[in-house]
């Protein structure tokens, strides 16, 4: 009887697993395995930021810091139209206290205006509302596994009560995020929102410098304007965001396939501004 190759080649094999020999040609990577590990590890990247986003509306800044971001990486950053906040420390100060000082401002002055509300722990936030989805996702995972880029279209509002007094806004913006693997778990690295629009209902976007019509009390300060408020780690040119006049252009760059971090750009602050932080 003629045995075929293959069935020659399966016997090989086996008679070298029964005799405890070696195969005699290593075996070749599956990359069906690989595409299925791209695959998880996007859908674990997705999953992220979804937590992020539901973290975010309900006001949970520590939370997002503590369990999302990297804890590891010496230069993670957040970054906004015009600057970076560089390191936990400085996220911490500006991303998590700072925003708790300004509720807790916004409550005590919605507490005199309306004394039925009451300026206690539990109204922290107490007629707040913000809340952002993740749209056109497009995510990119290393070749080596180690890192990943994401780029997503954002649109949502946020209502609060700046000096107690209501204030509403639609947000269109843009996430451009780097993520690492700490102990095998995607994290938040370089996290950039460019705000392209941000205009009351029935305000008109393409005039740009319309403020709230919010009445201040004598040395009152709109929480935007506060010069306590933490200063950027490393400034950066204005991203301009919506401009009648502005070419659109690709801003900020568009992920591509990569084989390791070295060999792509990166979403956080200048290397050079970083490490002379």
């Amino acid at each position: 009887m003629r045995i075929t190759r293959a069935i020659a080649l399966s016997m090989s094999v086996l008679a070298g697993a029964v005799l405890g020999a070696a195969p005699t040609r290593a075996a070749t990577p599956d990359p069906t395995a690989h595409q299925v590990q791209v695959l998880w590890d996007i859908q674990q990247v997705q999953d992220l930021m979804s937590r992020h986003e539901w973290y975010y509306s309900a006001g949970e800044h520590q939370r997002e810091l503590d369990e999302l971001f990297a804890h590891h990486q010496a230069d993670v950053s957040f970054g906004t139209n015009v600057g970076f906040w560089v390191g936990l420390p400085s996220i911490k100060r500006s991303y998590v206290d700072w925003f708790k000082k300004q509720a807790g401002k916004d409550l005590a002055a919605l507490s005199r205006r309306h004394p039925e509300i009451k300026d206690t722990p539990d109204n922290l936030l107490i007629g707040t509302s913000m809340m952002h989805t993740l749209t056109t996702p497009l995510v990119v995972v290393a070749d080596d596994g180690r890192t990943a880029k994401g780029l997503w279209y954002t649109i949502g509002q946020v209502s609060q009560t700046p000096l107690g007094q209501p204030d509403a806004n639609y947000m269109w913006e843009r996430y451009a995020i780097d993520f690492i693997k700490e102990d095998g778990v995607w994290k938040i690295w370089h996290f950039n929102v460019f705000t392209d629009i941000a205009t009351q209902p029935g305000g008109d976007w393409t005039k740009p410098g319309s403020a709230p019509k919010i009445a201040l009390e004598p040395g009152e300060v709109l929480p935007w304007q506060d010069p306590e408020a933490p200063p950027f780690d490393i400034p950066m040119e204005r991203y301009k965001g919506y401009a009648l006049t502005e070419v659109r252009g690709e801003k900020p760059l568009i992920p591509v396939p990569y084989r390791t971090f070295s060999e792509t750009f990166s979403y956080g602050p200048p290397v050079k501004a970083a490490a002379g932080k």
